[in-house]
């Protein structure tokens, strides 16, 4: 619990000082300050997030995780454009907001389904990761040293 504490200071401290560099940054152009709060808090909880996943999608380590933060940055960008889209376009209703929440959080929540199904594929077609018969290394050096 203290450790949820100590992250939720850290979250709020980091949206205050942005928000406030953000609104000084913004006075010229009418920015007002709860305008600039929430830019900054759509940002740190699904811009930063996305731009990790997108980074992970280009320099993952396999083909599943790869997939699944495409999917996962996908959605979450599309979440942040539901939410920013009353300052982008003020006169767009709330619906419009909604409905692509919605999508957002459908492709979100489908990087899961997405992730079990190329992990099925990679499984059917016997992906070759590992060419031992799915041991490691040491198992498959002590065999080989005990055929001798």
């Amino acid at each position: 619990m203290i450790e949820f504490a100590i992250f939720a200071l850290i979250f709020a401290a980091a949206v205050i000082i942005g928000a406030a560099v953000l609104w000084v940054l913004g006075i010229p152009f009418g920015l007002r300050f709860s305008s600039s709060a929430f830019i900054v808090l759509i940002g740190l909880a699904f811009v930063v997030p996305a731009v990790v996943n997108i980074l992970t999608a280009l320099y993952g380590e396999g083909l599943r995780e790869r997939v699944t933060s495409a999917f996962c940055a996908v959605g979450l960008l599309v979440c942040s454009f539901a939410f920013l889209l009353p300052v982008i376009a003020p006169t767009a209703e709330a619906g419009h907001g909604f409905a692509i929440f919605v999508v957002g959080f459908g492709i979100l929540m489908g990087s899961a389904v997405v992730s079990a199904l190329v992990e099925m594929i990679g499984d059917l077609l016997g992906s070759g990761e590992q060419e031992d018969g799915g041991r490691d290394g040491d198992e498959a050096a002590g065999d080989e040293a005990a055929d001798d």
